[in-house]
Protein backbone atom coordinates (compact mmCIF):
# COMPACT_ATOMS: atom_id res chain seq x y z
CA UNK A 1 0.00 0.00 0.00
CA UNK A 2 2.89 2.35 0.89
CA UNK A 3 4.49 1.49 -1.99
CA UNK A 4 1.78 2.69 -4.35
CA UNK A 5 1.22 6.10 -2.83
CA UNK A 6 5.08 6.40 -3.10
CA UNK A 7 4.25 5.68 -6.77
CA UNK A 8 1.08 7.80 -7.28
CA UNK A 9 3.21 10.94 -5.95
CA UNK A 10 5.88 10.75 -8.19
CA UNK A 11 3.96 10.51 -11.11
CA UNK A 12 1.41 12.94 -10.02
CA UNK A 13 4.41 16.17 -10.81
CA UNK A 14 5.01 14.67 -14.54
CA UNK A 15 1.81 14.13 -15.13
CA UNK A 16 0.66 17.59 -14.07
CA UNK A 17 3.71 19.07 -15.86
CA UNK A 18 2.44 17.25 -19.55
CA UNK A 19 -0.84 18.39 -19.21
CA UNK A 20 0.32 21.87 -18.71
CA UNK A 21 2.23 21.26 -21.55
CA UNK A 22 -0.30 19.85 -23.85
CA UNK A 23 -2.74 22.66 -22.54
CA UNK A 24 -0.27 25.77 -23.87
CA UNK A 25 0.40 23.89 -26.86
CA UNK A 26 -3.19 24.06 -27.88
CA UNK A 27 -3.77 27.74 -26.63
CA UNK A 28 -1.00 28.68 -28.92
CA UNK A 29 -2.44 26.75 -31.79
CA UNK A 30 -5.13 27.70 -31.55
CA UNK A 31 -4.67 31.65 -31.98
CA UNK A 32 -1.37 30.63 -34.25
CA UNK A 33 1.49 32.68 -31.65
CA UNK A 34 4.80 31.51 -32.24
CA UNK A 35 6.75 31.16 -29.09
CA UNK A 36 8.42 34.04 -28.09
CA UNK A 37 5.70 36.07 -29.85
CA UNK A 38 2.54 37.98 -27.58
CA UNK A 39 -0.67 35.62 -27.44
CA UNK A 40 -2.99 38.19 -29.71
CA UNK A 41 -0.59 39.20 -32.28
CA UNK A 42 -1.13 36.96 -34.94
CA UNK A 43 -0.84 38.78 -37.71
CA UNK A 44 -3.51 37.24 -39.96
CA UNK A 45 -5.90 38.33 -37.72
CA UNK A 46 -4.51 41.61 -37.33
CA UNK A 47 -4.70 41.53 -40.98
CA UNK A 48 -8.52 41.04 -40.44
CA UNK A 49 -9.38 43.69 -37.85
CA UNK A 50 -7.06 45.97 -38.72
CA UNK A 51 -8.93 46.39 -42.84
CA UNK A 52 -12.63 46.18 -40.83
CA UNK A 53 -11.58 49.96 -38.81
CA UNK A 54 -10.30 51.28 -41.95
CA UNK A 55 -14.12 51.19 -43.75
CA UNK A 56 -16.24 51.04 -40.81
CA UNK A 57 -19.18 51.75 -43.00
CA UNK A 58 -18.54 49.21 -45.34
CA UNK A 59 -20.77 46.02 -45.29
CA UNK A 60 -18.95 42.78 -45.19
CA UNK A 61 -20.43 39.71 -47.33
CA UNK A 62 -21.88 37.25 -45.00
CA UNK A 63 -22.57 33.80 -46.07
CA UNK A 64 -25.92 32.53 -46.54
CA UNK A 65 -25.50 30.06 -43.31
CA UNK A 66 -25.05 33.56 -41.30
CA UNK A 67 -27.91 34.94 -42.46
CA UNK A 68 -29.99 32.54 -42.10
CA UNK A 69 -28.60 32.40 -38.06
CA UNK A 70 -29.45 35.95 -37.61
CA UNK A 71 -32.88 35.74 -39.34
CA UNK A 72 -33.66 32.36 -37.08
CA UNK A 73 -32.36 33.95 -33.97
CA UNK A 74 -34.43 37.21 -34.34
CA UNK A 75 -37.92 35.27 -34.85
CA UNK A 76 -36.80 32.79 -31.62
CA UNK A 77 -35.47 36.06 -29.66
CA UNK A 78 -39.20 37.82 -30.84
CA UNK A 79 -40.47 34.51 -29.68
CA UNK A 80 -39.48 34.77 -26.19
CA UNK A 81 -40.21 38.02 -25.95
CA UNK A 82 -43.84 37.73 -26.58
CA UNK A 83 -43.89 33.55 -24.56
CA UNK A 84 -42.03 35.88 -21.53
CA UNK A 85 -44.73 38.83 -21.89
CA UNK A 86 -47.55 36.16 -21.51
CA UNK A 87 -46.48 34.39 -18.68
CA UNK A 88 -46.20 37.55 -16.88
CA UNK A 89 -49.94 38.34 -17.34
CA UNK A 90 -51.02 34.41 -16.68
CA UNK A 91 -48.82 33.46 -13.96
CA UNK A 92 -50.39 32.82 -10.90
CA UNK A 93 -46.69 32.54 -8.97
CA UNK A 94 -44.61 35.76 -8.50
CA UNK A 95 -41.20 33.57 -8.82
CA UNK A 96 -42.88 32.69 -12.57
CA UNK A 97 -44.58 36.49 -13.15
CA UNK A 98 -40.32 37.47 -12.05
CA UNK A 99 -38.29 34.96 -14.14
CA UNK A 100 -41.04 36.08 -17.62
CA UNK A 101 -40.04 39.62 -16.57
CA UNK A 102 -36.20 39.09 -16.53
CA UNK A 103 -36.66 36.48 -19.96
CA UNK A 104 -38.93 39.72 -21.73
CA UNK A 105 -35.87 42.13 -20.71
CA UNK A 106 -33.02 40.18 -21.57
CA UNK A 107 -34.57 39.23 -24.87
CA UNK A 108 -35.49 42.38 -25.82
CA UNK A 109 -32.19 44.15 -25.00
CA UNK A 110 -30.26 40.94 -26.77
CA UNK A 111 -32.77 41.42 -29.71
CA UNK A 112 -31.73 45.47 -29.76
CA UNK A 113 -28.20 44.34 -30.50
CA UNK A 114 -28.80 41.72 -33.15
CA UNK A 115 -31.16 43.87 -35.24
CA UNK A 116 -28.39 46.58 -35.19
CA UNK A 117 -25.34 44.21 -36.04
CA UNK A 118 -28.05 43.17 -38.74
CA UNK A 119 -28.13 46.06 -39.85
CA UNK A 120 -24.32 47.20 -40.19
CA UNK A 121 -24.42 43.59 -42.10
CA UNK A 122 -27.13 44.46 -44.43
CA UNK A 123 -29.47 41.43 -43.09
CA UNK A 124 -32.71 41.89 -43.13
CA UNK A 125 -35.60 39.94 -41.24
CA UNK A 126 -39.43 40.72 -40.03
CA UNK A 127 -40.67 39.55 -36.81
CA UNK A 128 -44.14 41.40 -36.99
CA UNK A 129 -46.02 37.86 -37.40
CA UNK A 130 -44.26 36.38 -34.07
CA UNK A 131 -47.11 35.51 -31.41
CA UNK A 132 -47.17 34.19 -28.35
CA UNK A 133 -47.00 29.55 -28.36
CA UNK A 134 -50.09 28.79 -27.08
CA UNK A 135 -49.44 26.64 -24.22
Amino acid sequence: MKSKLISLSAITPTVIAASSICFIGTIRAQTGAEPGMPLGSNPHLRSQSAGAAASPGAKVKMSQKDVNFIQKAAGGGAQEVENGKMAEKQAKSAGVKSVAARMVADHTRTNKELTALANRKGVTFNTSGVRAQNL
